[in-house]
């Protein structure tokens, strides 16, 4: 149980900076803060964020599934 617990909480932090990566990249575009030639690799960054943070949420869900 030990290293459910473990594995929800480190899967939870990564989430969590994911959503913040694409937070901040937001943030600092609407203030207007980044030069548009930097948009086009943060951009790719954001996306890329987007990617990992989906498959970890079905890695969530996968997880859940088999150790109920």
């Amino acid at each position: 149980m030990a290293n459910r617990e473990m594995i929800q909480e480190k899967i939870g932090e990564a989430l969590g900076l994911e959503k913040a990566a694409q937070k901040a990249v937001e943030q600092l575009y609407s203030r207007g803060l980044l030069k548009p030639e930097h948009m086009k690799k943060l951009s790719k960054m954001r996306a890329e964020a987007g990617k990992q943070e989906q498959k970890m949420e079905e890695l969530v869900r996968d997880l859940t599934i088999a150790m109920d």
